[in-house]
Parts: C-alpha cells; structure tokens; sequence
C-alpha cells in the first residue's frame, strides 16, 4: 500500500509512538479437533500451542502460538497493542504533508497519554520555537543588494524552493513570483502572502521562509540566490 488514497486532508501530523514493549504480530492457528457437546459452541481454529519458530530471530520470539516483536531487533518493537508496522504507516504520507514522527522508548498503548514525554511532544508541537531576531533584517538586506541599507533600489534575485525535505535540490520560482516575493521581503520581515505556480496556490512565510501548497499542505524550504 502506496497511502497515496489514504493521506488525510491536513497539512502537519506529528505521530507520536511508544517501542520497545513485547507486542503480538502473528498466530498460529491449527483446526479445533476437541469433541464436545452438540450443542456447544466451539470455534473452528484455535491456538496451536505447540508451534514454534524454525529460526530464532533477534527480536522475534514465541509462545503459546502467538509471535511477538520486542526490544533487540533491527527495528523497534511495538507499543504493547499496535505492532510497529501499523503505526509507521503514516510515513507513507510524507511526500504529501509536513511529517514528524517521535517514538517514546517503553511506553504503553493504555497508558501513554499519562506519559510526561508524551506531554513534552505535544507542547512543542504546539508552541512556535521564536525565530532569529535578525533574520527578517538580513532578508531585507539580501534582497536589497546585501548592504544592508534598506532604502536601496532592489537587486534581481531568484528564489527557490527545495525539492524535497532533504533540501539537496532546488527549483527556480517564475520570475514574476521571484519579483512579487522580492518586493514583499523588502517592504518588511516576517511577511505572509500567496502566490500561484504552475496552477497551485502556495502561502509564503517569510519569517520562516518556507512555502506551504495550500491544497497538499506540503511544505517546502525557500531560499533566495543572486544573479
């Protein structure tokens, strides 16, 4: 499964897990041969106690039919209900908005909400880290010749958005888009507009300088390149 047709329709989710706890991701199940009474009500498979792994696994382990993930294999383990493969799913949205996934080591499922950690990711998610109190005025002075007179005629640059999280390549904004983007960091830090590329509308965070499409939530790096 791509999680293509799945993605909700949001723009960030932070995904906060418990690892590391003993949890069930498979059974063993053999045909329920026991004789009982006619009009008994047994199931058609049970438990196949006797089953176990042909090849022991680091962080795999078996008991009374049932496998379990837990701590000491190539991956986490899951949070004592929820394998881990079920709630890493939400990496399969990545591409399509701003993701953050946290694992909290030793939480459980039914009690993870109790956990200060847990708490801790919440309020950062929450609350805006302050930005560079010079950012805004070294934008303007970048985007005004980089002298750092503000009352000076703008120089042409190019903006640019990364091309994916890792920011390894960039693609060039349309010149008109580069200009509007220009005209608004001069007029002042920390703006916020919306322009239009290629038929998406984006918003643009100057102060963060980073560029959000409104219809995929996906956010992007920006960055400004002289010519």
């Amino acid at each position: 499964h791509d999680g293509m047709r799945d993605c909700p329709p949001i723009r960030r989710i932070v995904a906060v897990h418990g690892v590391n706890v003993k949890t069930e991701i498979m059974y063993a199940l053999r045909v329920n041969t026991v004789r009982t009474k006619p009009k008994t009500l047994t199931t058609r498979f049970v438990l196949d106690h006797d089953t176990q792994l042909v090849h022991e696994m680091p962080g795999r382990s078996m008991s009374g039919g049932i496998v379990y993930e837990q701590e000491g294999g190539s991956e986490p383990s899951g949070d004592g209900t929820v394998p881990l493969a079920s709630m890493e799913h939400c990496r399969s949205w990545s591409k399509q908005l701003d993701l953050r996934v946290e694992h909290l080591p030793g939480a459980v499922h039914s009690t993870m909400l109790f956990d200060e950690r847990f708490h801790d990711i919440i309020k950062s998610a929450l609350v805006l880290a302050p930005s560079d109190a010079d950012s805004g005025r070294r934008l303007q002075a970048a985007v005004s010749g980089g002298s750092g007179d503000l009352g000076a005629a703008p120089r042409k640059h190019i903006w640019q958005a990364a091309k994916d999280d890792t920011c390894s390549s960039w693609w060039d904004c349309p010149v008109d888009v580069s200009e509007q983007l220009t005209a608004a960091a001069a007029s002042g830090p920390g703006g916020i507009l919306r322009v239009q590329i290629r038929g998406h509308y984006y918003e643009v965070d100057l102060g963060r300088m980073v560029q959000t499409n409104l219809r995929f939530g996906t956010e992007r790096r920006l960055r400004v390149v002289n010519t």
